[in-house]
């Protein structure tokens, strides 16, 4: 297995749609749950097309927003990680100070034909190689912890591939705590 990314732009969107609409949640939020501007309380009331238009706006921005994953030129992975700053929502729900430098990553989806595969951990290593020439110096992930979660159910990415990489547990918490890689 050999996997390729590429930033989401306009000129891989199409790829992006494709491989999120093999799981209907997914396609549903379009990635925009943390982007949205809408309380929780008001994120399960919005429309497919809603959430697709913030989508579109962030690609239509030029924005690095996350990578796709590629396996023989089929999008097989999608992984929306950049400049955690950048998500306001992430931020005050953890209260984070600004941190020049760290990444966030805030959804990991593996098609469902794909997981369990090393997919999702070839293409976090080729992401956080990317985050690393690209002078980023840590990058943190927010992994559901409970116990009887489905794989549909790690839309963050389950805790084990983050912690066979590397990333330690920096702020414990009893449903998605913050890990750390420091690059």
């Amino acid at each position: 297995m050999s996997i390729e990314i590429h930033p989401l732009s306009k000129a891989n969107a199409r790829d992006f749609y494709a491989l999120i609409a093999s799981n209907e949640g997914v396609a549903w939020c379009a990635c925009a749950a943390w982007r949205a501007e809408t309380t929780w309380d008001e994120w399960d009331s919005r429309t497919a097309e809603q959430n697709r238009a913030v989508r579109d706006s962030i690609i239509d921005s030029g924005e690095l927003d996350g990578f796709l994953a590629y396996e023989d030129g089929r999008p097989v992975g999608w992984c929306q990680v950049g400049v955690r700053e950048r998500v306001s929502r992430l931020c005050a729900h953890y209260d984070f100070s600004p941190e020049p430098g760290v990444w966030a990553i805030t959804c990991l989806f593996i098609h469902p034909n794909r997981r369990k595969s090393g997919v999702a951990g070839e293409m976090l290593q080729a992401i956080l190689s990317e985050a690393k020439s690209s002078g980023i110096v840590a990058v943190e992930a927010y992994p559901r912890t409970e116990q009887t979660l489905s794989d549909d159910d790690h839309w963050m990415g389950p805790p084990g591939l983050f912690e066979a990489l590397g990333f330690k547990v920096v702020h414990p918490h009893e449903r998605r705590g913050v890990w750390r890689l420091y690059l």
